[in-house]
């Protein structure tokens, strides 16, 4: 190792006094650069105000580094724009000079201009420049010539500084502090450092002058507001009153200064007269608070808003919206003041109560009625409901209280619906849709009422939904509805005609009575011109006659009853028709029942006492007889001597056949007369449906089950009549058609029924009749008489009754019920049959005829079999007979033998027809029985070679003029079928209708 030179003494000294002098340079640098910072700290803490406190800070710098101009720069949207710029010459006279030279631009303002300022609205006043070639505001900077590196925006013109220092600012983004200088490098690194050490402190100065700017526009914006506001100290006790603004001044009616020091709850004092707060607050639906919680929310500095009445200073009181809020310094938890804001809301208070006035109205008023009555607001929520709404859609839960939303309620009753069966309640979108369409909806509940729902938009976005109640409307519908189907589904005609009697209203059955198509047919038409020379009704009932469009008479009974003039109304009348043409028949129908009940009376006495006479007589004769035979007997055999005896024992047994000859008579005359001749009976009875037509009444209708099995039976005629007289008896409301089924028996012992006897061995027709859908009992039969049996072996009629049907001098009809049925019961058991009440194969309640079937013997006695009848085929004739059942009777009859029949119940009509078409029939068939009239010359005038039958219930002996007219035939009542066939089969035939 090389060793060092020794350094002499001086050498030593020398390097020691440099050092010192170096040292004492940086003792004397970092005095001065403490000294230049503790004076800027100086001048910033010896300012009155923030903005004097920025001014003194550059002021101070500018002068401790000799700067020509320091600057508050801020970067915005790319631009660097001047906060505050300070020049030297300004820093040396201790103010800042009001003018700004021209290089500076309009970007430099005074501090008295920029006193009043904060530093947002400073930034409208910076200057706009170009960005700078070094970012000043990321890092610390000295540039020792500006000119070297390029442009500078105009607020760092190169021109005039050509040196810079800068710094960011801490805390406060895109702001540094700068500082120029007119040479090259005119700032040291002491200089840096300074600019560096005061950078935060300028932080703090721009954010207190920013505090403060904020602080004088919120004291001048409480202090000007209309608003009253009072802040009390929450520190001391009762919480006196340290600021109100003129607005509270004004609202209390005392200055500020009287006010001051008052506990902040004297604000919201009483009135003079005591009248009570309000009720209601803003924490309660109602509004309403006691005023005991508001003097402990002041007491406990609690956050609230309340209402209560307050009283002024002039005795006067008002109603005070009042808020209370708590504040405090920033960083410091404690809430020192409190801070009291009201609002007079007399006027609003005086309102609302005016509508709860109202609303309690309304709420009384819809509270009494069925129907439901709810508001909606425009977000959706319920605003009122009264008690109806929510009992006729209960909503568990939400329950359509104020504040609920709709959706919510309607919700709640789709869940509460669920179980029960009701339509779908509405959901919001539909209650709108209804709304905006303006028609109305129908809701059945589950509880049975019915509601009719409609909804309309109010001009402030309200939805108003009421709720009808319509369940007696529905019930009054329902039971409009079951009137009106009545009315259509009555029998009888209904009409409602005006004042000129023309037709404004008839059902069904009207228009058919009246011979119109339909009812609407009929609507505007005077009812009197369908009838002939009608009598007007007044209140009673008067009979009109029209003619149908068949060409039969009918009788109508027609009932008057005026509408009341009330003037709902107009005025008219209410016409009830009843076709009267089947009770008129059945009046003269019973009145012949009766004539020949009476007739049947006289001859049953007259009957019994012949009887009664042939019987005693037989007997006595039957005694002189014997004895008249034994003394002829003894006389022959004593000779001679007897001789004188036998002469008058021979004229005693001729007298004696004589009488017995007169006895017989009188038996005869006392026995029934036999039944008429025999014929087949299942044509007849499957004629019936066809003859029902008029014999059963309106609506009803015979069914008739034959097989293709003859009937031989004597008097079908009057079987057949029997049937229809049954079917009448068995259909009822309720049972609209009678069954007839046919079925042929032959008891093996004698059988009682119910009236009649059943012959063992007899072979019988059971006509069974029954009705289908019948629930009530049929009439009960009259108990059988007691008879002793006829010689021929059949059960005997019980009375001579009986002998009237035999002899066609009685026929059932249809009066009286229980008279028609005893008078079939007596038919059944003269014809030698039966009949009796039971229950049909499906149970419903019937009659069961039993008519006698014709025997071998029978058909030997004279009686011609049904199925040997002729045939009538090519045949055209003419039915007239009043009796239009029987008409039809013989009409079906004629038919099944291949004959063309016509049928009419006026001779008058039929000599019309014949008249029109002489050659067109091959005989007539009238029947000659009506009273005062002469069947015969009525039909021979029209053509005089027509053949002519008359059917008569008088002997033929007894029909005026038969024999001297010249007719081809007349038959006794019941007719002998067979008989009349053989007749009409033997008449020469006649030239057609073209000869």
């Amino acid at each position: 190792m090389t060793p060092q030179p020794r350094m002499d003494e001086g050498e030593r000294l020398r390097e020691a006094l440099h050092e010192l002098q170096v040292l004492r340079e940086r003792e004397r640098s970092s005095h001065a650069a403490t000294r230049a910072l503790l004076d800027c700290v100086q001048a910033y803490a010896t300012a009155s105000d923030p903005t004097e406190a920025t001014l003194a800070l550059l002021g101070a710098l500018a002068r401790a580094i000799g700067a020509a101009r320091v600057l508050i720069l801020a970067r915005e949207g790319g631009q660097v724009q001047v906060l505050r710029a300070l020049a030297g010459a300004e820093a040396a006279r201790g103010r800042p000079d009001g003018a700004a030279r021209s290089g500076e631009g309009a970007g430099t303002a005074t501090a008295g201009a920029r006193a009043s300022m904060g530093e947002g609205s400073r930034r409208g006043a910076a200057e706009d420049a170009t960005e700078p070639p070094l970012d000043l505001f990321k890092r610390a900077r000295n540039v020792a010539d500006l000119s070297m590196l390029g442009a500078w925006p105009d607020a760092i013109d190169p021109a005039p500084h050509r040196s810079l220092v800068s710094a960011p600012v801490p805390g406060r983004p895109h702001r540094t502090l700068c500082a120029l200088h007119a040479a090259p490098g005119g700032f040291s690194r002491a200089d840096l450092a300074l600019v560096e050490h005061l950078a935060p402190l300028l932080g703090q100065a721009l954010a207190a002058e920013a505090l403060a700017d904020d602080n004088a526009l919120l004291a001048g914006v409480i202090a000007g507001s209309p608003a009253p506001v009072a802040v009390a100290d929450a520190t001391r006790p009762g919480r006196p009153v340290v600021y109100v603004n003129a607005a509270q001044a004004r609202l209390a009616g005392a200055p500020p200064e009287a006010l001051a020091g008052r506990p902040l709850a004297a604000l919201a004092a009483p009135p003079a007269h005591g009248a009570p707060d309000r009720v209601g607050a803003t924490a309660d639906s109602s509004g309403a608070v006691d005023r005991a919680l508001f003097e402990g929310a002041v007491a406990a500095g609690l956050e609230a808003r309340f209402l209560v009445r307050a009283g002024r200073a002039d005795g006067t009181d008002y109603w005070a919206d009042m808020t209370l809020f708590p504040v405090g310094v920033a960083g410091d938890d404690r809430r020192r003041h409190l801070v009291a804001t009201q609002t007079d809301v007399t006027d609003r208070v005086e309102a609302e109560r005016e509508r709860d006035r109202l609303r309690a109205r309304l709420t009384g008023a819809l509270g009494v009625t069925e129907d439901a009555f709810l508001i909606v607001g425009a977000g959706g929520e319920v605003l009122f409901a009264n008690a109806a709404l929510a009992d006729a859609l209960p909503a568990p839960g939400p329950g359509w209280a104020t504040g609920t939303a709709l959706a919510e309620n309607l919700h709640a009753f789709r869940r509460y619906a669920a179980a029960r069966p009701a339509d779908p309640p509405p959901g919001p979108d539909d209650l709108h849709e209804l709304a905006r369409s303006g028609g109305g909806r129908e809701l059945s509940l589950p509880d049975g009422r019915s509601f009719l729902v409609r909804a309309r938009h109010g001009a402030d976005g309200t939805l108003v939904v009421t709720a009808a109640n319509v369940t007696r409307l529905k019930r009054i519908e329902a039971q409009m509805r079951a009137r009106v189907a009545a009315i259509e589904a009555a029998r009888d005609g209904i009409l409602l005609v005006d004042s000129a009697e023309r037709i404004v209203y008839l059902n069904r059955a009207a228009a058919e009575l009246l011979g119109f198509d339909a009812p609407e047919a009929g609507l505007g038409r005077d009812w009197r011109k369908r009838y002939a020379a009608p009598d007007l009704p007044g209140t009673g009932a008067v009979l009109a006659r029209r003619t149908d469009e068949s060409g039969r008479a009918r009788a109508h009974e027609i009932t008057r009853s005026p509408l009341p003039a009330d003037g709902a109304a107009p005025p008219g009348a209410v016409l009830i028709v009843r076709d009267a043409t089947e009770r008129l028949a059945d009046e003269s129908r019973a009145a012949d029942l009766r004539a020949a009940l009476g007739r049947a009376q006289r001859q049953e006495a007259v009957s019994q006492l012949a009887a009664g006479l042939a019987h005693e007589f037989a007997n006595l004769l039957a005694t002189i007889n014997t004895a008249a035979h034994a003394i002829g007997t003894g006389a022959a055999a004593i000779g001679a001597a007897g001789a004188p005896l036998a002469a008058p024992a021979r004229r005693i047994e001729e007298a004696a056949a004589r009488a017995g000859r007169l006895v017989a008579r009188l038996r005869d005359l006392g026995a029934p007369p036999r039944a008429g001749g025999t014929a087949d009976l299942s044509p007849l009875l499957a004629a019936l449906p066809g003859a029902a037509g008029e014999a059963l009444p309106r609506g009803t209708r015979l069914e008739v089950e034959t097989g293709d099995t003859a009937l031989p039976a004597p008097a079908a005629e009057e079987a057949a009549h029997a049937c229809l007289g049954l079917a009448r008896l068995v259909v009822a409301r309720g049972a609209p058609r009678a069954r007839l089924r046919i079925e042929i028996v032959q008891p093996e012992s004698a059988r009682p029924l119910d009236a009649g006897l059943l012959s063992p061995g007899c072979p019988y027709a059971a006509l069974e009749i029954s009705a289908p859908g019948r629930t009530t009992p049929l009439p009960a039969l009259p108990p059988p008489a007691e008879r002793p049996a006829r010689a021929d072996g059949r059960a005997p009629c019980g009375t001579t009754a009986e002998a009237a049907f035999e002899s066609g001098a009685a026929q059932p009809r249809f009066g009286d019920p229980a008279d028609a049925l005893s008078l079939i019961c007596l038919q059944a058991r003269a014809a030698g049959g039966a009949i009796e009440r039971g229950m049909a194969d499906d149970g419903a309640p019937a009659f069961r005829l039993y008519w006698p079937l014709a025997t071998g013997a029978d058909e030997a006695d004279g009686m011609a079999p049904g199925p040997g009848s002729p045939s009538l085929a090519g045949a055209t004739l003419l039915v007239v007979d009043r009796d239009r059942e029987t008409g039809e009777v013989l009409h079906a009859f004629l038919e099944g033998l291949g004959a063309e029949v016509a049928l009419c119940d006026s001779a008058a009509i039929a000599a019309e027809a014949i008249r029109e078409e002489p050659g067109g029939w091959t005989a007539v068939i009238a029947d000659d029985d009506a009273p005062g009239s002469d069947v015969l010359a009525t039909l021979r005038a029209p053509a005089p070679d027509l053949p002519l039958i008359l059917v008569t219930a008088r002997e033929p002996a007894a029909a005026p003029g038969t024999a001297q007219a010249g007719a081809a035939g007349v038959f006794t009542k019941p007719v002998d079928l067979a008989a009349l066939a053989d007749r009409l089969a033997a008449l020469p035939p006649r030239p057609g209708p073209d000869a």
